[in-house]
Parts: structure tokens; sequence; C-alpha cells
């Protein structure tokens, strides 16, 4: 009975950690530099009521580089762009990427040892990739779900989003405020779009490739 519990709460763990891993994985797609270039370099992508292009580009590069821990707040004061409201929130954005990275690591030595110690409790091979391939699955089934939610009402999330992270309520700005002028409403769909895009081919992946290996295991049991 406490043998059952246990592989039920590793199969929970093991569900739980594969969706952290692919965020923090993702995140780092959106922190890189090219991806804002790539972005601003878009034919329809709202131009700026303040900034030149290649002001936006070099000052939004600023941004990440503070964001992902790289430079300290002067990088941004020293421009004289950014009021102390954006400040607060750029520095609490800081804080999530931060605390996202050790997340995804943690999440990642978590589903190693999980894997680990179902071994080393003589759980077959088939039931392990079982348990990976039911984790690949619920990520896959989520997020189609919160496409889903997504397309019909972005706002809704977008604003829920904030409200759950950042409840200091520092995340709303004029629309002629830096971080505005940055990035735009359609900024953030496309990133959203695009992390939503990134989840369901990776889950996808996963659980095709589990399975795969999963009947391959059976097939090969049934040899012996």
């Amino acid at each position: 009975m406490e043998e059952t519990l246990l592989k039920n709460f590793i199969k929970i763990i093991i569900i739980i950690s594969l969706p952290l891993i692919l965020i923090s994985m993702n995140v780092k797609i959106l922190l890189n530099p090219s991806y804002l270039e790539w972005e601003y370099s878009k034919e329809k992508f709202p131009e700026s009521e303040l900034l030149i292009d290649i002001e936006r580009l070099e000052l939004s590069k600023d941004v990440l580089s503070y964001i992902k821990g790289e430079s300290n707040d002067s990088i941004l004061r020293d421009t004289r762009l950014f009021n102390e409201r954006e400040i607060s929130h750029l520095s609490d954005v800081r804080i999530l990427v931060g605390e996202t990275d050790y997340l995804g690591l943690f999440s990642f030595l978590i589903l190693i040892l999980s894997i680990f110690f179902l071994i080393s409790r003589g759980v077959e091979k088939y039931q392990i990739v079982s348990y990976l391939f039911n984790a690949a699955v619920t990520t896959l089934i989520f997020v189609s779900l919160f496409s889903i939610v997504s397309t019909i009402d972005f706002n809704f999330l977008f604003i829920g989003f904030h409200k759950i992270f950042f409840p200091q309520g520092n995340w709303s700005f004029h629309s002629q405020d830096t971080l505005i002028q940055l990035y735009p409403a359609k900024f953030w769909f496309d990133s959203s779009f695009l992390i939503i895009v990134l989840f369901l081919i990776e889950s996808s992946v996963l659980s095709l490739g589990f399975f795969l290996l999963r009947t391959k295991i059976k097939k090969e049991k049934k040899l012996k």
C-alpha cells in the first residue's frame, strides 16, 4: 500500500516537473536579443511614437540585460527614459526571471532523481516511460486548453497573469511610458503565441517519443 502511494506521488512529481522545465527553457528563448530583433523587424510591428528603431532596439536590449541579471539598474536609470514605476516593475520581472531559472533547474534535478528512485525500487522501464509519456500528454492537453482560452480572451489571461505574479500593481502604464513604447500589445501577443507554439511542439514530440519508446520496450518484453 505504502509502495503504491509512493509511486503515485512520484508520478505526480514527474507530471509537474516536465512542464516547469519546458517553461524555463522557453522563457530563455524569449530572453534572447535575436528574438527582439526578429520581432521588431516584422513589417506590421507598431512603430514607437517617441523612439527611432535603432534606439528602441538598443534600449530594449538594455532592459533584457537587466532582467536577466547581467547588469544593475544603472543601465536603465542612466538613460533617464524610465520612471520609478517602470524601474520598480522591471525589478520585479528580474526577480521572476531568476526564480524561473532556478525553478527549471530544480525541476530538472527532481525529475532525474525521481527516475533514479524508480529504478532503485525495481520499477520496470516500461512503467517509467509510461510516467514520462503521461507527463508529456498532460502538458500537451493543458497547453491546448490554454491556447483555446488565450484565443478567446487574451486580455483576460494577460491581466490575470500580472495580477498573480505582480500583485504590487506596478505593471500598468501610460501609452507614452517607455515600456509601452518598447513593448506594445502586439509584442506580448506574439510572445505568448510563440510560447504556446513551442510548448505544443515540445510536448507533442515528447509524447510521440515516449509513446514509441514504450511500444518498443513492450515489443522487446514479448520477445523474451
